[in-house]
């Protein structure tokens, strides 16, 4: 049988499960909230998944890290959510659910969806801005 003519298949993903189950704060995408994201975003994640003109620090994982700030990307919040909070089995995403406070995550989340094809002088302005105010939400 191919796998064009295979029957669809009714299972879905853990991730795609949960997300059903996750109610998405309203506020998601506040500037002030996509801020906090990009600040956490250079703190945590940029030395794996690199950012727009920083390349990632790591070399021989595989998977390889995405590059999660791809134009192309879907960056759905809730799934960001969860693969942040819970890792990714299967790769070297660990989990940051005990590491950083669900609202944290969020705005990880939010900053992920906003700011795909984020330009590099962008990303810098946006994660250098007003550093303080990401520290109150931590």
């Amino acid at each position: 049988m191919s796998v064009a003519s295979a029957p669809p298949t009714t299972k879905s993903s853990p991730v795609l499960t949960a997300a059903a189950q996750v109610a998405v704060p309203a506020n998601l995408e506040t500037p002030r909230t996509v801020l906090i994201g990009a600040h956490l975003f250079r703190a945590n994640c940029v030395a794996c998944h690199g950012a727009p003109g920083v390349a990632s620090f790591v070399l021989g994982l595989t998977p390889a890290p995405p590059n999660l700030l791809a134009a192309g990307r879907r960056n759905d919040p809730t799934e960001v959510f969860l693969k942040i909070k819970g890792g990714v089995a299967g790769t070297a995403m660990p989990a940051f659910g005990d590491a950083l406070p669900e609202q944290s995550l969020w705005s990880l989340a939010a900053f992920l969806h906003h700011s795909r094809g984020i330009s590099a002088s962008d990303f810098d302005a946006l994660s250098a801005a007003k550093a303080d105010a990401s520290q109150e939400d931590r």
